[in-house]
């Protein structure tokens, strides 16, 4: 098997040097962007001749860490469709303290046209309201979304995002005009399995945070769901939904309920969490139809989606109850989205069913490098592979 080479980097950001060792088959071509998980530099990939983004994972110094590395590596290699970010390649240097993902190249996020002013073209909010294009634009990015989410929650892998949020939804402007989608960060993801009966409740970034979340309930792939129609409202009014204010949960939940209403009755409900409903007149019924009445809603003029089906989507999606909450398969099969061009990707299978090996139980950072190890080898095996199987 061929030995790869590699080359140093250094970047500054945001007052520190970020060093990078790449496989010299990248040239490095300057750091995009940075965060608590790892920096992303922008690369030329001398092989394929195209641009590449190149993820450096944070070094693995606890083992909540190293597994989170674990399953972004595993499970970005176990999917394969046209609405999730496509791994490349991979690669760790000798030391083993940092894994390189290799991933493709996309134009930007859905926050970084969030946050372009209003007088750029491809601002989203200006794209969304566009009342030519804003109906199928919109459309098209919710179909986009169902699909990639449709694809992870399906029976063969069974990985809920669990951090679904304008960061994590990029973009491609593409040939005539078109935006392709792709989800990414597969870090929080999770393979759920039927043993599971309690899981953290610290994931999904706090605005999109679904309330079953914020309860402590045990939940599933409904959480993305949420998150998608936090998405939209954001989309639609250019500002977020439940806008994290002060550090205390419990308000960020009764913003949930003036919004979607009480929840039943005879759903659980912390103790804590009734007490505090002092006055519960205050909450009334579901809000979704008047808060997002027509003065709010773009006026499309070719009306290919109506501003009812955006309500009644929003309504679908931010259900409190996860059971009534619209599924992504659902979604993605709407007769709303026949309309699109591009329908592809909507009954995408996995070649292969996600086994959950080393997910059961506690194991320490050194066992999780030693899986990750593990993962890397059978990757350069494969990909060693494959190479010699290809016919010049």
């Amino acid at each position: 098997m061929p030995r790869r080479h590699f080359i140093p980097y250094e970047y500054p950001f945001r007052n520190e040097t970020i060093k990078f060792i790449i496989d010299d088959q990248y040239d490095a071509l300057g750091i995009i962007n940075g965060g608590g998980q790892g920096h992303i530099i922008k690369a030329f990939d001398s092989s394929d001749q195209k641009i590449v983004a190149v993820k450096k994972i944070k070094q693995m110094n606890d083992p909540d860490n190293a597994k989170r590395v674990y399953r972004e590596f595993v499970i970005s290699r176990s999917v394969k469709h046209r609405n999730l970010i496509t791994l490349l390649d991979t690669f760790a240097p000798a030391d083993g303290s940092d894994l390189y993902l290799v991933y493709e190249y996309l134009d930007c996020s859905m926050r970084d046209l969030i946050r372009l002013p209003s007088t750029e073209p491809r601002q989203l909010h200006k794209m969304v309201w566009d009342p030519n294009s804003g109906d199928y634009f919109t459309a098209d990015v919710l179909f986009q979304l169902f699909c990639g989410l449709r694809y992870l929650h399906q029976e063969k892998l069974k990985f809920i995002h669990r951090d679904i949020k304008p960061e994590n939804i990029l973009f491609k402007h593409m040939v005539g005009g078109n935006w392709s989608l792709k989800i990414c960060d597969l870090g929080c993801a999770r393979h759920l399995r039927e043993t599971d009966a309690n899981v953290s409740a610290y994931i999904v970034t706090w605005p999109y945070r679904a309330p079953e979340v914020m309860i402590g309930e045990p939940y599933s792939f409904p959480i993305d769901l949420w998150s998608v129609g936090c998405v939209l409202a954001e989309m639609i009014t250019g500002k977020i939904l439940f806008r994290r204010e002060g550090g205390n949960q419990l308000d960020h939940l009764f913003r949930i309920f003036y919004l979607v209403g009480l929840p039943e009755k005879n759903r659980v409900i912390p103790d804590f969490i009734r007490a505090k409903l002092n006055n519960q007149n205050q909450y009334g019924p579901n809000r979704i139809y008047e808060t997002f009445h027509d003065d709010v809603l773009p006026n499309w003029n070719h009306q290919r989606i109506t501003k009812q089906f955006i309500r009644d989507l929003l309504k679908n999606l931010l259900e409190f109850n996860p059971n009534s909450r619209l599924t992504a398969e659902n979604a993605a099969n709407l007769p709303h989205f026949n309309f699109l061009e591009n329908r592809s990707g909507i009954n995408d299978i996995a070649q292969v069913e996600y086994n959950p090996v080393n997910e059961d139980g506690f194991h320490t950072e050194s066992e999780w490098r030693r899986f990750i190890r593990e993962q890397l080898d059978d990757y350069e095996d494969k990909r060693f592979d494959n190479a010699s199987n290809f016919n010049f």
